[in-house]
C-alpha cells in the first residue's frame, strides 16, 4: 500500500476503534448522549477515510500532488475538531459551537479537495490484468 493510502487507512482504523468502543460503551451504559460523536467517528472517520485510502491506492497518480497531503491533514483536523466540539456540546458546553462550525467547514474543505483530486485524476488508474 502506498504511503498516502496507508496513512488514510491507519487513521480510519483508529477512528473505527474509537467509534466502536464508544458505541459499545453507550450500549452497555444506556447513555446515548454521545451518539453524534459515535456517528461522526464511524462515518467520517472510518468510512470516509477508508474510501479515501482505497482511491489513493487504486489511483497512485492522485498521491503525487501536494493536495493529497493537504487532504489528509484537513480531513483529520476537521474530524478531530468536529467530534471534540460535538462531544462538548452534548454535555451542555455551548461555547463549543464555533468549534463544531469550524470542524464542519474544515471537513467540507477536505471533501472539496478530495473531489478536485478525483475529478482531475480519475482517468489515471494503472491498467491491471
Amino acid at each position: 500500500m502506498n504511503k498516502t493510502a496507508g496513512n488514510f487507512m491507519k487513521a480510519g482504523v483508529i477512528y473505527a476503534l474509537a467509534g466502536f468502543i464508544l458505541g459499545v460503551a453507550m450500549g452497555a451504559t444506556h447513555e446515548f448522549a454521545l451518539r453524534s460523536v459515535h456517528t461522526h467517528l464511524n462515518l467520517i472517520g472510518w468510512a470516509s477515510m477508508a474510501i479515501y485510502a482505497m482511491y489513493y491506492q487504486l489511483v497512485p497518480a492522485a498521491t503525487r500532488s501536494a493536495l493529497a497531503k493537504a487532504h489528509f491533514w484537513l480531513a483529520n483536523l476537521g474530524l478531530v475538531v468536529l467530534t471534540a466540539s460535538v462531544a462538548l456540546l452534548s454535555r451542555g458546553v455551548s461555547a463549543a459551537e464555533p468549534g463544531a462550525a469550524i470542524g464542519s467547514m474544515v471537513s467540507l474543505a477536505a471533501l472539496l479537495v478530495f473531489a478536485y483530486i478525483v475529478f482531475s485524476t480519475s482517468g489515471m488508474s494503472e491498467q491491471r490484468g
